[in-house]
C-alpha cells in the first residue's frame, strides 16, 4: 500500500515540480531552461500555433518574416495585444535578442497573420514592458510578473 501512495504522490508532484521549474527558469532567466522551452516551442507547439491564426476567431498571430542572412522565409506565432486601432504589442518571454525580432526589426517591418486576415506591420520597436503594461490586459500583466518579462515589441499596422 506504501508504494502506491509514493508512486501516487510522485505522478502528482513531478507535473508540479516541472512547471515550477519552467516558470523559475524563465523568470530568472536560465539560459538552459529557455533554450530547451524554445525547442519545445518550436517542435510542438509553434506549428499548432500556425494553423490557428489562420481562424477568425483565434487570438493567436503569426508573424511572417524574412531571415537577414539567409533570406529564408519563416512563420513565427506570437501573442499579440491591440492597444489602438493602429497599434499591437507583442511581449517578448525570450527578450528582444531573438532572431525573429532582429529580422523584422532590420527589415522595418514584416506581415503579421491575425484573425485569419494579413496585415502589414511598421516600425517595430522595442520597448520597456512597464512602458505599455497599462495598455495590456490584467491577465497578461500578471503573466508578464510571473514570467518576468522585461521587453515588448510594439508593430504598427500599416
Amino acid at each position: 500500500m506504501r508504494t502506491v501512495l509514493y508512486i501516487l504522490g510522485a505522478l502528482v508532484l513531478l507535473p508540479i515540480a516541472a512547471i515550477a521549474t519552467i516558470v523559475l527558469g524563465m523568470r530568472y532567466d536560465v539560459r538552459p531552461i529557455l533554450d530547451a522551452v524554445r525547442r519545445f516551442n518550436r517542435a510542438v507547439t509553434n506549428p499548432l500555433a500556425v494553423g490557428d491564426a489562420e481562424k477568425e476567431d483565434s487570438t493567436r498571430t503569426v508573424v511572417r518574416h524574412v531571415g537577414r542572412k539567409s533570406g529564408k522565409a519563416y512563420q513565427t506565432p506570437v501573442d499579440a495585444f491591440e492597444t489602438g486601432s493602429d497599434t499591437l504589442i507583442v511581449a517578448l518571454p525570450y527578450g528582444p535578442g531573438t532572431d525573429w525580432v532582429r529580422n523584422i526589426t532590420a527589415a522595418g517591418g514584416a506581415d503579421v497573420l491575425r484573425h485569419g486576415r494579413e496585415f502589414a506591420v511598421s516600425a517595430p520597436r522595442v520597448v520597456a514592458t512597464a512602458d505599455v503594461v497599462d495598455r495590456l490586459p490584467a491577465s497578461l500583466r500578471r503573466t508578464l510578473r510571473l514570467f518576468n518579462v522585461e521587453h515588448c515589441l510594439e508593430l504598427r499596422l500599416a
